[in-house]
Order: structure tokens, then sequence, then C-alpha cells
């Protein structure tokens, strides 16, 4: 019986692991595909300088599907991956987007 509550007790702390660090990655991602897309809007260029000094999110979101590809279902982790790619992605020109009409209607009203 003892070692029933343990086990369910590890599991629940894996879980909870888990579901901390995918919170963690889509926070990060989301965070960096902010910065990424305003500075494309502005027209920044990302060089290898900046995307060194601060590796971001798509490292973290590596780091998150080897985390569950070992511990669960190496397929998963690929899964998770991906869906973290396409919510960086999305993101990333969601807030390029939102920065280019700040940037045009900045530009209308200095007009």
């Amino acid at each position: 019986m003892t070692t029933d509550v343990f086990d369910v007790t590890i599991g629940l702390l894996i879980l909870g692991c888990v579901i901390i660090l995918f919170l963690a990655a889509v926070y990060a991602i989301i965070w960096d595909a902010k910065t990424s897309g305003i500075r494309a809007a502005r027209g920044e260029a990302v060089t290898l300088k900046k995307l060194l000094k601060n590796p971001g999110a798509l490292i973290l979101a590596v780091f998150f599907a080897i985390v569950v590809g070992v511990m669960l279902i190496p397929a998963m982790g690929f899964v998770l991956f991906f869906i973290l790619w396409i919510i960086y992605a999305v993101m990333r020109e969601y807030f390029k987007q939102k920065e280019l009409k700040k940037i045009r209607k900045n530009e209308s009203t200095v007009l």
C-alpha cells in the first residue's frame, strides 16, 4: 500500500515538473517572439552575436522537448517541440504586425 502512495506521489511530482517546464517554455517563447517581432518590424537585423547573447526561447523549447522525450515518450517530445516552434512563429508574426501598425500610426500622426 505504501509503495502505491509513493509511486503516485513521484508521478505527480514529475507531472508537475513537466507542466511547470511547459509553462516556462511557453512564456519564454512568447517573450522572445515579442522582442524578435518588434526588432523585425523596426528593421533591426538579428545577428549571431545577439542570438548568442540571448539564445532565448528556442533553446528552452529544445530542452523541454528533450526532457519530455526522455521522461515520457520520445515522439511526444518531438510533437511538443514542434507545437512550441509553431507558437513562436505565430506570436513573432503577430507582434511584428502589431509593431508595424504602431509605427504606421505614428508616421501618419507626424505627417
